[in-house]
């Protein structure tokens, strides 16, 4: 049940620009802010909140619904892929100074014994990340101040989604490279 409710997770997030841009049109700011606080609890319900990371995003998704009950605007809900670039720069920036970085303990998880190449290396796609992550919320920052629902939804919808995916392919292309020539050695 805790992996449906995680992929269920993972799954409105994706779809997020695309709810917001529905509901818009649909249903008032409050009944909007109440499915995105529930959202905000599956978060916190399926992978927990004891640890920083997760009272970030509890926190920080619970000021946005907080502003879109109290504004009866949808305005505050726009933010939400720009405060999520942020939320994440601060996890994954945080992690290079205070190893393991983020994308080392992914790593780990398939090999606990990395060597110290792959320690480096994962240190350089962890820096990757935050760089995409400060240039990902600008672009979010400005599509919000921008104001054009439509172009935040297709930019915050489909082109950031594709950039992640863009950057994860040729990490992983890269990676493919950068063991071989390691391996060779």
């Amino acid at each position: 049940m805790k992996r449906f409710l995680q992929t269920l997770f993972f799954f409105l997030s994706a779809v997020y620009p695309f709810i917001i841009y529905w509901g818009q049109q649909h249903v008032s700011p409050l009944v909007m802010s109440l499915f995105i606080l529930a959202i905000i609890i599956l978060r916190a319900s399926t992978f927990g909140v004891p640890n920083r990371s997760g009272l970030l995003w509890l926190l920080s998704g619970g000021i946005l619904v907080f502003l879109t009950y109290l504004s009866d605007q949808y305005d505050p809900l726009y933010w939400y892929p720009a405060l999520a670039n942020l939320v994440l720069l601060f996890i994954f920036g945080y992690s290079l100074y205070s190893p393991p970085t983020v994308i080392e303990r992914i790593a780990r998880l398939q090999d606990p014994n990395l060597p110290f190449y792959a320690i480096e290396y994962t240190r350089k796609v962890t820096i990757a990340w935050c760089l995409f992550f400060i240039i990902n919320g600008v672009l979010a920052a400005a599509t919000t101040l921008y104001g054009d629902q439509v172009i935040w939804t297709i930019y915050n919808g489909i082109i950031a989604y594709s950039l992640i995916a863009t950057l994860f392919v040729i990490e992983w292309l890269y990676r493919q490279h950068y063991r071989k020539k390691h391996a060779d050695t």
